[in-house]
């Protein structure tokens, strides 16, 4: 045997190797190819653990949507592109949102105040003088402390847009906001990872 086939052979059994090693992976996904898929899977379809016998139950089954004890009226439960189905009362917020720091979650209530620094120089009535931080709460007049969350408001659009020094117009406005549950002001709140907001009136 040659050097010269020698080297042919090992040119040759590279090429193979390289050409093996860039299949592709098929990776099992546990769902069937006959199992159509759709991008917003209905919830309908698992079992929450209320037994549903048929009969009416005296819920509305319409497009309209429980925030707390409030209900929104909206035609696809959405707001760009989100669903809010699953968007929690600042109740359900302080008590069920993941604190983890990285769960995001949509919450929605009524903008009843302005802070800055800590809880204790909550502003509950006009005029305020705290652009930094609004407070949410489930109820348009809730002056408790316990049942607000803190909402920072960074430099930018945010603040521009929800600041009740600025914008006292916004004050016991119905807004949603998405992030995650961190402590700030020294209550629940939302800190720096706010990626969507808006107002629901």
């Amino acid at each position: 045997m040659k050097v010269c086939d020698f080297f042919r052979y090992l040119i040759i059994l590279l090429c193979l190797s390289v050409a093996v090693s860039c299949e592709r992976a098929i990776i099992d996904t546990g769902i069937d190819d006959d199992t159509e898929q759709t991008d917003n899977p209905s919830d309908d379809n698992l079992d929450d653990g209320d037994n549903d016998d048929g009969e009416d139950d005296g819920e509305d089954d319409d497009d309209t949507w429980n925030f707390g004890d409030d209900w929104v009226e909206d035609q696809d439960n959405s707001i760009h592109g989100r669903d809010l189905d699953d968007a929690l009362s600042v109740a359900d917020f302080i008590a069920d949102a993941p604190d983890d720091g990285y769960t995001q979650v949509y919450v929605v209530g009524y903008i009843v105040g302005a802070c800055t620094k800590n809880i204790k120089n909550a502003e509950f009535y006009p005029p305020f003088t705290a652009s930094q931080a609004i407070l949410l709460a489930d109820h348009p007049d809730e002056k408790d402390e316990s049942k607000v969350i803190s909402i920072k408001l960074n430099q930018g659009k945010i603040r521009q847009m929800f600041n009740l020094v600025d914008n006292p117009n916004n004050f016991n406005r119905r807004a949603y906001f998405f992030g995650s549950k961190k402590v700030y002001l020294g209550i629940t709140g939302m800190k720096d990872d706010i990626g969507d907001y808006g107002f629901l009136d």
